[in-house]
């Protein structure tokens, strides 16, 4: 009984593992998009500026 409660203590922490890992790469991912779309706003804002439109 001890041994089946360790191993399904062990099971939970690997899972909460993979969820936090699983949303830091969400949280990455989201990051990096945001950075994208600024990026693109800056360089187009640049652009015009610098063409004069």
């Amino acid at each position: 009984m001890l041994l089946a409660m360790g191993q399904e203590t062990g099971q939970a922490e690997e899972t909460t593992e993979e969820t936090a890992e699983a949303q830091g790469d969400h949280t990455i991912d989201h990051t990096i998009a945001e950075a994208t779309e600024e990026s693109k706003k800056t360089l187009e804002q640049n652009i015009r500026l610098f063409f004069g439109r």
